[in-house]
């Protein structure tokens, strides 16, 4: 039998490609209000309802609690896009609060860019105001200079015009002649402007405003030398005091003159500046010289260094040569020499006595038995006093000898000797002594 493939259709739908077409959007559906009307045979008006009345009673009931459901349905789903339209107001609200947070905290980077753009801007405005301050002081400062030029023209103008007026009536009066009598003061009248005249003495200040040589200029005068003009010069011309008058026809600024001065101001420049150059330079100059010498210490520095560095090197070479020669040294003067040894017999055995062959014992401790051969036990006496007399042999003795044929003695000669005669040292003092 063949196979039976259940799993068909999902097979087929693993194979099939992916549709281009877009999901449909889902459209929701309103239940609509429920009216009588629409359902006319229930009421039994129409012929055919009458049979069907009974018969769909029940299902009258059914559809009038569907009819109710829906209406419920309808509430529920209200409420829940209610729910749904506040939860996303919510939402939106929690942004904008967040945004607006972000807005108020401005960045760390841009607040001093923005504090600096308002200084810019405070200091545009401080200039603005001072130009216009300034304009201001200067267009009041000409119209006072004006007002005060033309009320000095004005008040000149016055007082000439009141003097000249003076003069005049003082010419029209008759002048009364003074008596022949030396003594005699000459009587004026009272004119209107001695009152004044009366009054500006008891001021403080006194000064003169106008010259006698001005009053001469006046027409309708009297002569120099008659009593009026003098009374006329002495009276208003010297003590006049009325009006504070400014000589100078206009007002000066008193300001410094740049062009004038100016080649003083440049020449003390200029010497200022020569003068910090000069010492800027030699300071310059003093510096570079310190920091060759300085270099040139470093480099020697440097040479020492690395010449202390060798040296070390080269003497713990030495050093470790030195102690290898110290130990080849030691070993060398530890060495047992036996050569010492037997120099040291032939040295100091007698010519009566000679050593025989076998039964030599010894060790490197100085402890010494060997046989040996004299002509008699006289010459055995003598060879054992001499080994007793020699600084090397701590002890020398004999077993006695005994007669052999020939005439001659056999002995057998036991010695102690200091172990330095094995060593080089003990060898050398043995030589100088001997």
């Amino acid at each position: 039998m063949s196979e039976i493939n259940f799993l068909k259709g999902a097979k087929e739908a693993k194979d099939k490609k992916p549709s281009k077409r877009e999901p449909k959007k889902i459209e929701w559906s309103e239940p609509k209000d429920y009216k009588p009307e629409d359902d006319y045979y229930k009421t039994g008006k129409n012929f055919f309802g009458l049979f069907s009345y009974i018969k769909n009673k029940e299902k009258d009931n059914l559809k009038n609690k569907k009819i109710i459901d829906k209406i419920d349905l309808k509430m529920a789903r209200k409420e829940i896009l209610k729910t749904i339209k506040e939860a996303e107001n919510k939402k939106i609200k929690e942004k904008n609060k967040k945004i607006f947070k972000k807005l108020k905290q401005p960045d760390k980077k841009n607040d001093k860019l923005d504090i600096k753009k308002k200084e810019a801007k405070e200091k545009r405005k401080k200039i603005n105001l001072l130009a216009k301050i300034n304009e201001y002081f200067n267009q009041t400062k000409n119209k006072i200079k004006e007002f005060s030029y033309k009320q000095k023209s004005a008040g000149k103008n016055a007082i000439k015009n009141k003097i000249i007026e003076a003069q005049n009536k003082i010419i029209a009066d008759k002048i009364i002649p003074a008596p022949p009598v030396e003594e005699a003061e000459p009587i004026f009248k009272d004119l209107p402007h001695h009152k004044i005249i009366r009054d500006d003495e008891a001021s403080k200040e006194k000064k003169t405003f106008f010259k006698s040589d001005k009053v001469d200029k006046i027409s309708h005068r009297p002569s120099k030398n008659s009593a009026s003009a003098k009374r006329i010069n002495y009276n208003i011309w010297e003590k006049l005091d009325v009006l504070k008058t400014n000589l100078i026809t206009s007002d000066l600024d008193s300001y410094f003159n740049w062009r004038s001065k100016i080649l003083v101001l440049s020449i003390a420049i200029f010497l200022s500046c020569l003068i910090v150059v000069i010492f800027y330079g030699g300071l310059v100059l003093w510096g570079s010289k310190n920091i060759i010498l300085d270099n040139g210490q470093l480099d020697s520095k440097k040479e020492l260094n690395e010449k202390i560095i060798m040296a070390e090197n080269e003497i713990n070479q030495v050093a470790v040569l030195q102690k290898k020669l110290k130990l080849v040294s030691n070993l060398l003067d530890r060495h047992i020499y036996w050569t010492n040894f037997f120099k040291f017999l032939e040295d100091n055995t007698m010519t009566d006595v000679y050593y025989a062959s076998g039964g030599f014992s010894g060790n490197t401790e100085g402890k010494y038995s060997f046989p040996a051969m004299a002509n008699d036990f006289v010459a055995i006496a003598q060879q054992v006093q001499s080994l007793g007399k020699n600084d090397l042999v701590e002890e020398a003795a004999t077993n006695g000898g005994t007669a052999g044929e020939g005439g001659q003695t056999s002995f057998n000669l036991s010695l102690t000797l200091n172990p330095d005669i094995f060593y080089k040292k003990t060898n050398n003092a043995t030589s100088t002594e001997n």
